[in-house]
């Protein structure tokens, strides 16, 4: 064999040696802490209550610094919808636990750090328990630790949303006119037989307000030989009502006139059958009309009014602003009892929207009529969009110095949105695609996916229909979306055939060198490069290298590089073949020893000069007086010293972050506000009354300062001078130290 052949097979031997030792050999130290506390505001949520602000306090009293801490629900009723902490950890999700792992700064020992987590609480009325938080010195949370403290849950009361559920439904002591309907209820409530001749129409009811679970009525004015069909109903304290399916029964055969029926052997006792001749049942429903003329909007909820007629007598009148699904007594009837009847109501509405107004009415056998359904317009204000967050996976992209969102093409990212005004609709155009993204029911928010397909300056542009149709459109955000980088051949400049490029990253504490976690962000690693030998990753801050390699080539190292905000990466980078030898059927590249590393080059975007939007900056900020959560607010009244102006909304992450370094800077002589945009003043009083938040929180409920502050994404800072000059915007987070070094500049 030659002398050189001998060398590299040598060469082989040792590195395939280190790397067993390595693998096999070389353990990482175990990680243990095992002292902290903690505690939760508040201690005794209400049922049935959504978007609730849990605040933790986690105090780490251990020597070692805390690198990861879970939080776990006390109860399944319990539903996150949301959680911050600052500074920003990586957060992982499961349906009853929250999972944080620091990337930038750990909590060091004696340290305290404040994660906030939105939930909301479902019907578990008395429900108790304890969180659970979890913490580890080491990332992936190993040898985790449980804290202790003050972390009881105790549910109060709350509203009852819930229907008593119906059981053991039964009909006995069946006679010629008599019967015995019974059920047991769920919790204590009302009972109601409602029964007819026909199936689905129920002319006829028997009744008893009394709370029970036992529940038993004997149907009145029953014929003999006759199917009757019907249904038991209950209802609770609170008004919700649960009902059983249709059933039926039969009464017996009336005894003749006259006949004797033996009671013993030694006595006859006749009795005598009295024929009651029966009126025809009603089944007539009453007739419904309402009289207000719908043709045009309306600002405020209009007075309502309309007629209900029966040929016996009009028991009760109620309406619906969605369509029937859900029900309220009308403000008032004129001649409540008549046969025909006046009523007027004005609808409990708060908001611009298309409502579906219907009115029934009940006469005194039982039947319900309904009127027509009328489309009721409210529109105060025109539909308009406010702040916007752009995510990716857990990461949010925010707008750059330039007031630009950087991006790579291909990924698929989130937008989500608020709205005043009762939009009907919303689409969003990234330049010639269109998305209509949905509003969810539950939070009000609009929100969907895009993708920028190709690289290039794009502009959103969102357009707002409301029922009246008004439109509107704004420009929301300006997005750079980057090229992606390329992997080719030195010699030939193509890409070599399902290059593999691998993030490494470095965890700062342990400085051990892992493969990056890509999916919570929506990538995977490795990629391999597609036909035109692209790949692109979009990393969050930290410490990497890349390895490239592909069969036939000698693998390529990167240079270590630290990135202190999430940014896309896409560097080229070439391969040059390997030196190769054949053993038989087998080729070995040969490994490459010259120590050469290949730069990562993080390209700057060119931010074409139409993408800036605040034509405040270095002017007099806009003037307006607005109410806070106890008094009022008037930018006027700041003037004298330098003012910080943040505006937020607590459905956004960012914001409720943002708010928490705030909430602990107060005093000297500087001022600073909040404004909370597009939210009401009870839904902001409930949460910064949860929050324990003391700085003081503007509301601009219609959403007014959002055009004339330019707010595009949250949260979003404007610092005035003493005049009201605004000197700097800023979006994004700010520490403690960003906020008092801008101060400093402008006192």
């Amino acid at each position: 064999m030659p002398a050189r052949t001998k060398k590299y097979l040598a060469i082989i031997f040792v590195f395939a040696f280190v790397a067993f030792l390595r693998f096999e050999f070389i353990k990482p130290a175990e990680a243990i802490i095992s002292s902290c506390s903690v505690s939760v505001t508040p201690n005794d949520p209400e049922a049935n209550v959504n978007g609730i602000a849990f605040i933790f306090t986690l105090n780490n009293t251990d020597a070692a610094d805390v690198l990861w801490f879970k939080i776990t629900r006390p109860n399944d009723g319990v539903t996150f919808k949301g959680a911050s902490v600052y500074p920003a950890w990586y957060t992982d999700w499961a349906s009853d636990s929250i999972t944080y792992r620091y990337y930038q700064d750990p909590l060091a020992a004696g340290g305290t750090i404040t994660p906030n987590i939105s939930a909301d609480i479902g019907d578990i009325a008395g429900a108790s328990g304890n969180w659970s938080v979890e913490v580890s010195d080491d990332a992936g949370g190993a040898n985790s630790f449980s804290c202790s403290g003050n972390l009881a849950f105790n549910v109060t009361g709350g509203t009852d949303i819930t229907a008593p559920t119906i059981s053991n439904l039964s009909v006995s002591s069946i006679g010629s006119s008599s019967a015995v309907v019974a059920w047991t209820s769920s919790e204590s409530a009302t009972s109601l037989v409602e029964y007819g001749l026909e199936t689905g129409i129920y002319s006829l009811n028997k009744n008893s307000a009394t709370l029970s679970t036992s529940h038993s009525l004997s149907p009145d004015n029953l014929g003999a030989s006759t199917t009757y069909y019907y249904r038991a109903c209950s209802t609770d304290a609170a008004g919700n009502q649960g009902c059983t399916t249709e059933n039926s029964f039969t009464t017996g055969t009336a005894t003749s006139v006259g006949m004797a029926t033996t009671v013993t052997t030694t006595q006859t006792v006749t009795t005598t059958q009295t024929i009651i001749v029966k009126a025809p049942t009603d089944k007539i429903p009453p007739s419904v009309t309402i009289t207000t003329d719908f043709d045009d909007p309306f600002e405020q909820p209009p007075l309502i009014t309309g007629r209900a007629s029966d040929k016996s007598r009009i028991a009760g009148v109620d309406y619906s602003t969605d369509g029937g699904v859900n029900w309220l007594p009308v403000d008032e009837i004129i001649d409540p009892g008549a046969t025909s009847t006046e009523f007027s109501f004005v609808p409990e509405i708060f908001d611009d929207g298309n409502y579906e107004i219907v009115v029934r009415a009940t006469d005194g056998a039982g039947n319900r009529g309904t009127s027509k359904t009328h489309t009721l317009i409210i529109d105060r204000l025109p539909p308009l969009v406010g702040g916007n967050l752009l995510s990716l996976g857990p990461l949010i992209l925010m707008p750059n110095k330039d007031g630009v969102i950087v991006t790579m093409a291909g990924l698929e990212q989130r937008i989500t949105l608020s709205t005043v005004g009762g939009p009907t609709s919303i689409d969003l155009y990234a330049n010639d695609a269109m998305y209509s993204l949905p509003r969810s029911p539950e939070t009000g928010l609009w929100s969907g996916t895009i993708n920028f397909p190709d690289p290039g300056f794009y502009e959103l542009l969102v357009k707002a229909k409301d029922g009246a149709e008004n439109e509107t459109e704004r420009i929301l955000n300006s997005v750079v979306v980057l090229s992606p980088g390329k992997v080719v051949a030195k010699d030939t400049q193509k890409p070599p055939k399902e290059a593999k490029v691998s993030a490494y990253y470095k965890d700062p504490l342990s400085e051990i060198w892992t493969l990056w976690d890509a999916k919570p962000f929506g990538q995977e690693n490795p990629q391999e490069t597609d036909e035109s030998g692209n790949y692109q990753y979009f990393l969050p801050p930290g410490t990497y290298y890349f390895r490239i390699s592909s069969s036939g080539y000698t693998t390529l190292t990167s240079k270590i590089f630290t990135l202190s905000v999430p940014a896309p990466i896409n560097a080229d980078f070439e391969l040059e073949v390997g030196r190769r030898i054949n053993l038989g059927p087998f080729v070995f590249t040969l490994p490459d020893f010259s120590g050469d590393k290949a730069n990562v080059n993080i390209s700057t975007p060119v931010i074409p000069v139409e993408a800036a939007k605040w034509d405040i900056l270095g002017k007099e900020a806009p003037v307006f007086t607005l109410p806070t959560i106890d008094g009022e607010f008037g930018l006027t009244d700041t003037r004298g010293k330098p003012l910080l102006l943040t505006f937020i909304s607590t459905w956004s992450s960012p914001s409720l972050e943002q708010l928490a370094v705030l909430n602990n800077m107060t005093g000297g002589d500087t001022q600073m506000a909040v404004v909370s945009t597009q939210e009401t003043s009870s839904k902001v009083s409930i949460f910064a009354k949860r929050g324990n938040y003391s700085l003081p929180i503007v509301i601009d409920a219609d959403g007014r300062l959002i055009e004339d502050y330019s707010i595009y994404s949250l949260p979003t800072h404007y610092f005035l001078d003493r005049k009201g000059i605004v000197k700097r915007i800023i979006t994004g987070v700010l520490n403690q130290e960003e906020v008092e070094n801008i101060f400093a500049g402008m006192i």
